[in-house]
C-alpha cells in the first residue's frame, strides 16, 4: 500500500470513529423522587452527559423558563467519571442543578436541549452533538398554614439581621437615620426573599434602594444573600414609631412554620430651634443699620441652611433615588447594561424595570413577564441571558464585559416593548379604563 493511500484511508477511519463515538453520545437526566419536597425548597436534579470518547469544550444548557418556578445551574466544575452501560466504556460528566417552585401542584419540567463536543481520542478533531433531555416531573407540597403567603422559603436555616446607623435615639427634626437588613439562607437564591413590606408614616420620610443580592458557593454549599437598604428622616417632631416587621419561613428540617421579627423602633423627635425674629428698625434708618440688618439675616438664613442641612440632603438624596428609580430610570439602566455586554448588570437592571410596571403586589419575575408578554424571540433572549449569567462562563467575573454575551438584541427588544407598553397605557387612559387588574 502506498504512502498516499495509507493516509488516506487513515483519515477516513478518524473521520468515520469519531462519527460513531458522536453517534454513541447519551444525555440522562435524573432526580431523586424518593424525597418530598416543599414548595420554596432547593430542589436538585442531575445532567449526565455520557460519551465513549472525549469531552471538548464546554457544555451548552437551553434551560426552560417555567411560570413560578427558578430553574437554575450550580456554577461548579462537573463531577468526572467512567461507567459501562452494555458492555461499552463511557466517560461520565455529572452537572448539577436546582429548582424552586412558588406554586403547589405538579410542576413539569420539559425536555431541553444540551449541546457538547466528543472526539475519539486525544488531539482529534471534536464533534459537536445536540440531544434533547427526557422531561421531568415532581409534585412539591405547600406546608401547612402557608397556602396565604405569596413568597415563601423553605430552608433549613433563615437568618434576618438589621443595623441602624447611627443607632436608634432621641434625634432632632431633620435628623436621618439608615437602616440595612439582611436575609441570609443556605440553597436559597437571593432574588426569591420576598421584598420589604411598604409602610407610610406620618411625619417620617422612608426612601428604600435597590436590594443587592450576593449569591455564593461556600465549601460546596450554596449561599444566598439579600440586603435591603432604608433611610428614614425625621420630618416632624413628637413620638414616631416605626411598626414591627414580620418574615415567615418553614424550617424543613423540623417541619414546622417559623416567623422572625425584627422589633418596632421608637423615636422621640424634639422640633428644630426657630431662629429669632428680626424687628423693624425706628425711623428711616441708616445704611449702617441696612448693612448690619443685612448681615444679621445672611447669618440667620446660613443658621437654619446649616441647621437643616440633613433634611436638605435627604431630600436631594432622596428625589435623585426617586429619578434613577423610576420606570425611565431603571429603563436607561437597562440599555446601558446592554450596550456594555455586562449580563449581570442586565439581568439586575431587567427585573427592576420589570418589577416597577409589575401592576401587582406580588413580586414580578422575568418568567412571568416573558409569559404574559407572549414574544418567542423575547423569551428566547431572556432564557439565553439566564443561561449564560448562571452557567460556567460567568467566571470572568460577573461585572466585566465578557465578549461571550451581546446585549443588542435583547436592546432592540425591549426597546420595542416599552414603545408597545406605553401606547398600551395611553390607550386605556383615553379610553377611561380604569377597572382593577384582578376583579
Amino acid at each position: 500500500m502506498s504512502r498516499s493511500a495509507y493516509i488516506f484511508f487513515s483519515i477516513i477511519l478518524m473521520f468515520t470513529s469519531s462519527l460513531s463515538f458522536a453517534a454513541s453520545a447519551q444525555v440522562r437526566v435524573s432526580i431523586d423522587t424518593s424525597k418530598s419536597y416543599w414548595v420554596g425548597q432547593k430542589i436538585p436534579f442531575y445532567v449526565d452527559l455520557l460519551s465513549p470518547g472525549f469531552f471538548s469544550g464546554t457544555p451548552k444548557f437551553d434551560l426552560p423558563e417555567i411560570s413560578g418556578v427558578l430553574v437554575m445551574k450550580i456554577p461548579e466544575r462537573p463531577v468526572m467519571g467512567t461507567e459501562e452501560i452494555e458492555g461499552q466504556s463511557y466517560t461520565r460528566q455529572r452537572h448539577e442543578f436546582v429548582l424552586f417552585s412558588q406554586r403547589q401542584g405538579q410542576v413539569d419540567i420539559p425536555s431541553f436541549t444540551v449541546r457538547f463536543g466528543v472526539s475519539g481520542q486525544a488531539g482529534a478533531s471534536p464533534k459537536e452533538i445536540s440531544l434533547k433531555t427526557s422531561p421531568l416531573t415532581l409534585t412539591p407540597k405547600m406546608p401547612p398554614g402557608a397556602e396565604k403567603l405569596s413568597v415563601l422559603i423553605s430552608t433549613r436555616d433563615l437568618k434576618v439581621t438589621e443595623r441602624w446607623s447611627p443607632e436608634p435615639k432621641e434625634a432632632k427634626q431633620g435628623d436621618a437615620f439608615t437602616r440595612t437588613i439582611t436575609f441570609q439562607a443556605p440553597d436559597i437564591p437571593g432574588m426569591a426573599f420576598a421584598p420589604l413590606p411598604e409602610i407610610n408614616i406620618n411625619g417620617i420620610g422612608i426612601y428604600a434602594e435597590t436590594p443587592v443580592v450576593n449569591d455564593r458557593i461556600e465549601r460546596g454549599d450554596f449561599i444566598g444573600e439579600r440586603t435591603e437598604t432604608i433611610s428614614y428622616v425625621m420630618e416632624s417632631s413628637g413620638k414616631m414609631t416605626i411598626p414591627a416587621m414580620s418574615f415567615h419561613w418553614f424550617d424543613i428540617a423540623s417541619e414546622t412554620l417559623k416567623t422572625e421579627e425584627l422589633p418596632e423602633v421608637t423615636f422621640k423627635v424634639s422640633p428644630s430651634i426657630a431662629g429669632p425674629s428680626s424687628g423693624q428698625p425706628s425711623g428711616a434708618g441708616s445704611f449702617k443699620m441696612i448693612f448690619i440688618m443685612g448681615i444679621v439675616l445672611l447669618t440667620f438664613a446660613g443658621g437654619v441652611l446649616w441647621r437643616w442641612r440633613r433634611y436638605l440632603t435627604a431630600y436631594i438624596k432622596s428625589w435623585q433615588k426617586y429619578q434613577a428609580e423610576s420606570e425611565s430610570g431603571y429603563f436607561k439602566q437597562l440599555i446601558t447594561a446592554c450596550r456594555k455586554n455586562e449580563p449581570q448588570a442586565v439581568l439586575n437592571a431587567l427585573m427592576k424595570w420589570v418589577d416597577r410596571v409589575n401592576p401587582d403586589r406580588q413580586a414580578a419575575t422575568l418568567g412571568g413577564f416573558v409569559e404574559i408578554w407572549g414574544d418567542p424571540e423575547l423569551a428566547s433572549e431572556v432564557a439565553g441571558l439566564h443561561k449564560f449569567y448562571f452557567s460556567q462562563e460567568k467566571e470572568s467575573g460577573a461585572g466585566k464585559k465578557n465578549k461571550s454575551w451581546s446585549g443588542q438584541k435583547l436592546e432592540q427588544l425591549m426597546v420595542k416593548v416599552r414603545k408597545r407598553l406605553n401606547k398600551k397605557r395611553i390607550q386605556k387612559e383615553l379610553e377611561g379604563v380604569l377597572k382593577p387588574l384582578n376583579p
